[in-house]
């Protein structure tokens, strides 16, 4: 059966981009094992025709934060794009990385 949601509901996994952001993250976490954390509980939301810089020294959590984006690690808290929860649903995930584009400063590729 087709989804019959109407323009002004929301699913589950989704939110509304007009309202909360284009990209929006909430009480983002990252560890790597037993170290020290990564990231401690990030917030923020980028409104929709905003251009944003991410800045920072050496090892403050810049890529970490772009990869849990991208949906390349696994995090605590929520992160969404274009209304797409990035993780915790099973069609939210795809349709979010299907919004955005992550290119690492260096690409490995197995030979």
């Amino acid at each position: 059966m087709p989804d019959e949601t109407r323009p002004d509901e929301t699913r589950p996994d989704e939110t509304r981009p007009d309202e909360t952001g284009v990209v929006r993250a909430d009480a983002v976490t990252k560890r790597y094992g037993r170290l020290a954390p990564a990231l401690v509980d990030i917030t923020f939301s980028v409104p929709r025709g905003s251009i944003v810089t991410l800045a920072g020294s050496n090892g403050s959590g810049k890529s970490t934060l772009l990869r849990c984006i991208a949906g390349l690690a696994k995090h605590a808290g929520t992160i969404a794009v274009c209304g797409h929860r990035i993780a915790g649903s099973a069609t939210g995930g795809v349709a979010a990385r299907r919004a955005l584009g992550y290119l690492p400063q260096a690409v490995t590729l197995p030979l």
